[in-house]
């Protein structure tokens, strides 16, 4: 099995964000407190964040091995779901910088698998 890399810009964008997808999931495995204090007022155990971080990475993953568009849309779109219940918590439990900045991060690696799968980067 060779290596695959994308050639062409929009794959490349959906490529990278998988990769970090992949590589924010290990380090959320790895060290989860971090995430925890980052996120300051969620108080869930050290468990959730490690599924969370192991469902990132596999996702991640996933796409990087497949390297469809639909695998990308279906990457991008659980992304986007993830933001819009982060948002549903910046109403009901409050926005915070923290909390904000972790939103637009979320969206921004959502934004990149749908950008190629929506073929509005070449």
């Amino acid at each position: 099995m060779q290596f695959y890399f994308p050639t062409d810009p929009g794959e490349q964008l959906a490529y990278a964000g998988s990769v970090l997808l992949s590589l924010i999931g290990l380090l959320m495995i790895v060290t989860p407190g971090m995430f925890q204090a980052f996120v300051e007022g969620h108080r869930q155990g050290k468990a959730v964040w490690r599924l969370t971080g192991g469902l990132m990475a596999g996702a991640g993953v996933a796409a990087l091995l497949l390297a469809q568009p639909m695998v990308y849309l279906a990457l991008g779109l659980a992304l986007l779901g993830g933001g819009g219940g982060l948002v549903v918590s910046l109403v009901f439990d409050g926005a915070k910088p923290r909390r904000c900045l972790f939103l637009i991060g979320v969206f921004v690696l959502a934004a990149l698998p749908l950008l190629y799968a929506f073929g509005l980067v070449d």
